[in-house]
């Protein structure tokens, strides 16, 4: 998909003409474009996550989460949960690494009594399904403490339950709504203006291709596509909607030469949802998009980013922040202009959230996670490396399973290099930290595996056993992880196991040479004493 302005000659074929920009085709191939792909959007790596779903943005979230619930605490009714709705939760990540972090402090801290239900949603039945039968999940939804729902964040006003069959309708909640939504706002339709001198145009888009398109339900279709803009004299009377017009307007007073990206689908979803929560609710959420005016301006079309069959967009996150305060709301953002994501948090409801603006000033503002995650990125490349500096890194990620990945092949390096008996008790701890933070999306990296590889080059061969079958119930067997389970076997004397793994695959592998020496030096093993009776 590339850009191209009114003036430039068009190509040959029209798909369509002249439409406003959020009735373009463009995002209903979006939107079919993440129904299709499920889960694997994210198990393929088409769609990037890693920022908005890891271990450190969780920790942040559920300390606000938890300042949130004090700040509640008096009027909260405890016979029913106070519900977090993450919406567009896509791979399921970030609930599970949230509900970790919960699960770290909350039983012990002075909210303990407060029951909470994480609720999972996407448009996606694919999505929905996957969750239900994630078995990293499946002791949150047996103790309560996570249920899913499929929700059309461009129409639905309610929820439906798929544990419980409870349902979530305006007007029926008893306590306020926790909102979460990270990279999500910007696969909503929006519509595009220009101001120029005090006058306002809406910007229009025609698709063109180089090619006659038979097929516009084509997932590939938008990677041949380039858009046409074109803008047309227009007024504030554009909306029916008065709170519309007046932010319209507010944009046509204040903006000069620039472009404007206008959420009017996520206003309308997030008045839903504040309809939903009876006017309690704090919204968490983080995109890449500005919340300061002066970071609106610019006269440039929007850069839409590919990947794969989807795309993304700049958010226009100031728009959110008028909207709250047109509520009477509050919003808190970082004092700092977004680099990589901007996270912010809006609050409606008759508090001063004390607690809610502590937690956002000691986990989002002076320790971004998004500044931290771009600091941390070229780390494991720095030349004068250590194994010590690699299981730091790691820890400084929360036992993040996708920064393992990035410095295992070092880490495998290091440790014949460096690794000491001072050293493994902190090796184990990271192994550990990075598994049972691990959430499986069926990703092409094999993580039990490489964790097994660690384990058995230091010669722990009880545990390395443990995450081959870890690695087998995940992926399969494979003929790498029956020849490394043999020499784990061999490592601790098990000859007999050794000697059953192996003879199976000399019968399947005659000529392999490797096999022929292992059995042989299997064979060679002495025969363990037998027990006296």
């Amino acid at each position: 998909m590339s850009h191209k302005t009114g003036e430039a000659p068009r190509p040959e074929y029209v798909l369509e003409e002249n439409k406003s920009f959020s009735q373009s085709l463009i995002w209903k191939l979006q939107r079919q474009y993440y129904i299709d792909q499920g889960v694997d959007a994210w198990s393929k790596l088409y769609i990037p996550f890693g920022i908005t779903t890891n271990p450190v943005i969780a920790m942040a979230y559920s300390r606000v989460i938890y300042g949130y619930i004090r700040d509640w605490l008096a009027q909260i009714d405890i016979s029913e949960p106070v519900y977090i709705v993450e919406i567009g939760a896509g791979s399921g990540r970030l609930g599970y690494n949230i509900l970790n972090q919960l699960e770290e402090f909350y039983s012990s801290s002075a909210v303990k009594h407060v029951p909470y239900q994480y609720v999972l949603t996407d448009l996606a039945k694919k999505n929905v399904e996957f969750w239900k039968t994630h078995p990293q999940l499946e002791p949150y939804v047996e103790a309560g403490k996570v249920d899913f729902a499929r929700f059309d964040l461009a129409n639905d006003t309610e929820l439906t339950l798929e544990h419980s069959g409870k349902k979530l309708v305006s007007g029926t909640l008893k306590n306020p709504v926790i909102v979460i939504a990270n990279y999500t706002w910007d696969t909503l339709p929006a519509d595009l203006f220009y101001v120029e001198d005090g006058q306002l145009f809406e910007v229009q888009t025609s698709l063109v291709t180089e090619q006659p398109e038979t097929n516009l339900s084509d997932p590939e279709l938008i990677k041949r596509i380039d858009v046409v803009y074109d803008r047309f004299p227009t007024t504030t009377d554009f909306y029916h909607d008065p709170q519309m017009r007046a932010l319209l307007e507010m944009y046509r007073q204040q903006l000069q030469d620039s472009m404007l990206i206008f959420p009017y689908n996520a206003l309308q979803c997030i008045h839903r949802l504040q309809q939903l929560s009876n006017n309690r609710m704090m919204l968490l959420t983080a995109d890449k998009g500005d919340h300061r005016i002066e970071d609106l301006v610019s006269s440039d079309i929007p850069q839409m980013a590919l990947h794969d069959n989807g795309f993304s967009i700049q958010f226009n996150y100031h728009a959110i922040t008028k909207f709250f305060e047109h509520q009477h709301g509050t919003v808190l953002t970082t004092t700092h202009s977004f680099n990589s994501i901007n996270i912010l948090v809006c609050l409606l409801g008759d508090s001063e959230f004390a607690e809610t603006r502590h937690s956002y000033h000691d986990y989002i503002e002076r320790i971004n996670p998004a500044d931290f995650y771009t600091v941390l990125m070229e780390f494991p490349n720095q030349s004068a490396m250590t194994l010590e500096n690699l299981l730091a890194y790691v820890r400084l990620k929360s036992y993040d399973s996708h920064a393992f990945i990035v410095v295992y092949n070092k880490l495998l390096t290091l440790i014949a290099e460096q690794y000491t008996v001072a050293n493994a008790y902190n090796l184990q701890l990271v192994l550990r930290g990075v598994w049972d933070n691990y959430y499986h999306l069926g990703e092409q990296y094999n993580l039990p595996v490489k964790i097994a590889t660690i384990l058995q080059k230091v010669k722990d061969y009880k545990s390395a056993l443990g995450f081959y079958m870890y690695a087998i119930q995940l992926y399969g067997t494979s003929t790498h992880i029956r020849m490394s389970m043999v020499i784990c076997h061999m490592g601790l004397g098990n000859r007999q196991m050794a000697l059953d793994l192996i003879s199976p695959l000399a019968i399947e592998l005659p000529e392999n040479e490797d096999v022929k020496i292992i059995k042989e030096q299997i064979e060679a093993m002495p025969e363990p004493p037998q027990n006296a009776n």
